[in-house]
């Protein structure tokens, strides 16, 4: 998925929301594009690189999965955690619409483009099955 549809449709939900959760509506922004930082994370392991272009060339256009690095703001596990955090944290519940836009996008976007979002959708589910078979894999 493109950078740019995660941070335009992001910005859309924070306005259809702030006239009733104000500022707090700008959360919304975190949960549905600066969750992509793992990406970053893994091109940063990978590469030994801190080149921010560099890493969004290499997410884009060459490869998503990092030598079995698995994208963990991607995986069922994080999505859990903060949708139980929501109960209890009130400003989590737009952190959580931002999420459910971001990984919807990221849906819709695998369907259209035959790739294997789900490959590494859990953490246990990888951790069981072994770190191998996610290398090289394609992704969001």
């Amino acid at each position: 998925m493109n950078l740019s549809v995660h941070f335009i449709t992001s910005i859309i939900l924070t306005a259809i929301l702030s006239p009733w959760w104000g500022y707090q509506s700008l959360i919304v922004i975190v949960g549905g594009f600066l969750i992509d930082v793992d990406h970053y994370l893994a091109y940063i392991i990978e590469r030994k690189d801190m080149n921010l272009v560099k890493a969004y060339k290499f997410n884009r256009y060459e490869k998503t999965s990092v030598n079995g690095f698995i994208n963990v703001f991607h995986t069922i596990e994080f999505w859990v955690v903060c949708a139980i955090f929501s109960f209890y944290v009130e400003i989590m519940v737009m952190f959580v619409m931002g999420l459910i836009l971001h990984m919807l996008l990221d849906i819709i976007s695998c369907y259209i483009n035959h790739c294997l979002l789900f490959k590494r959708w859990s953490l246990i589910a990888t951790m069981i099955s072994g770190f191998d078979n996610v290398n090289n894999s394609k992704s969001h």
